[in-house]
């Protein structure tokens, strides 16, 4: 048996929002130290943490608001613990009572 799986459009964002801000936190890291001392050089590291805090952000955000992947449902005869089982690993961390 095969299963599809489809992102949520809002998984999608975050995770090319995020592949954009590694880019760029990783060209600037890059680059940081042939900038000349002082002033322009203070000003790129300020780019760089302040773009580190939005990824830090977004990651955040995309573990609250993103949706796991979407699968075929488990047959009606499944039970809670083989549903447990095939829970997602946000679904695990977030559902306190999780136990495999």
């Amino acid at each position: 048996m095969t299963t599809e799986q489809s992102y949520d459009s809002k998984s999608i964002y975050y995770h090319w929002i995020s592949a954009l801000l590694i880019f760029l936190l990783w060209i600037i890291g890059q680059n940081i130290d042939s900038f000349e001392r002082g002033d322009p050089r203070v000003i790129v590291r300020s780019i760089h943490i302040m773009l580190g805090l939005i990824l830090a952000l977004v990651f955040i955000l995309s573990k609250i608001f993103a949706h796991p992947p979407t699968t075929a449902k488990l047959s009606r005869g499944s039970s809670e613990r083989s549903r447990r089982r095939h829970a997602s690993p946000t679904e695990a961390i977030l559902d306190p009572g999780y136990t495999q």
